[in-house]
């Protein structure tokens, strides 16, 4: 519900109490006048509003709305009175729709949040029960469980990210390669993802994606030492020396040390 419906329903609801109060008053004002004998029947509720009421006229007060919602006020002979009570009655229904109306546009997205918060929980337990599969030795029951919660969560990362570790353990490669290219892509900055992904082109000496993947990861995550790390032993298996000596000393730089070291081993093969 977007917030100027929120707004609307509260304005009227808000007038639509204070109308209720107003003719309340008439009405009881009305009954002390024609119907007295009603009107202490009742318990005498307030004639005006007051900062503070005893609990007497607080009890005489719920009598009366009673007395008018119930349709007491009908059996009295008055045409007026009964007018009058017709017209509070259905007042009051409308400003109570109005009010609670308003109050469920509240409460509504706390209650979403709630329940997402549930959902993403037991989202969480499944995952970390697969991993606890895997752990025992139980890489299919992983795998089923984990498909379970992708087929219901599509969007989650994490259940692709296991089921890719699962699927490398149960040596299905393609499978796994395309989970780790689903986490990247539900979740660019996943960096042990990248890692998965270069482990398996590598194995098809493909190092051209390979460093397509890490110019997309370091350009989002421009000083993660590890990435030009790793960017750079892929330049260096290519035979691009070069550009892995320009990565070994930018991870130097970032304070990685493997990368000074690195850096000082390119350097030397560059400068045979």
């Amino acid at each position: 519900m977007s917030e100027n419906t929120l707004f609307y329903l509260l304005a009227a609801g808000a007038i639509g109490g204070m109308l209720w109060v107003l003719f309340l008053l008439k009405f009881t004002r009305y009954l002390y006048e024609h119907h007295p004998g009603v009107y202490k029947e009742i318990g005498q509720p307030p004639l005006s509003i007051q900062r503070y009421h005893t609990p007497a006229e607080i009890r005489a007060m719920f009598s009366e709305i009673y007395f008018i919602v119930s349709g007491k006020y009908k059996k009295i002979s008055d045409n007026d009175l009964v007018r009058f009570g017709n017209r509070l009655r259905l007042l009051f229904i409308f400003a109570s729709i109005l009010i609670s109306a308003s109050f469920v546009a509240i409460i509504q997205p706390d209650l979403s949040t709630e329940i997402h918060r549930a959902g993403k929980s037991q989202v969480m337990a499944d995952i970390q029960k697969a991993y606890d599969y895997h752990k025992d030795g139980n890489n299919s029951e992983a795998l089923n469980l984990l498909n379970d919660v992708i087929k219901d969560h599509p969007d989650n990362a994490k259940a692709y990210y296991y089921r890719g570790y699962v699927n490398e353990k149960l040596k299905q490669n393609i499978d796994a390669l395309s989970d780790f290219e689903k986490v990247v892509a539900l979740d660019p900055d996943n960096y042990d993802s990248y890692v998965h992904i270069d482990w398996h082109y590598a194995q098809e000496r493909d190092w051209h994606t390979i460093v397509t993947y890490w110019d997309k990861y370091i350009e989002r995550n421009p000083d993660d030492d590890k990435a030009y790390l790793e960017r750079g032993g892929t330049y260096f298996r290519s035979g691009k020396l070069k550009l892995a000596m320009q990565d070994a000393k930018r991870a130097c730089d970032l304070g990685n040390r493997e990368g000074c070291k690195r850096y000082d081993q390119v350097k030397t093969a560059v400068n045979k």
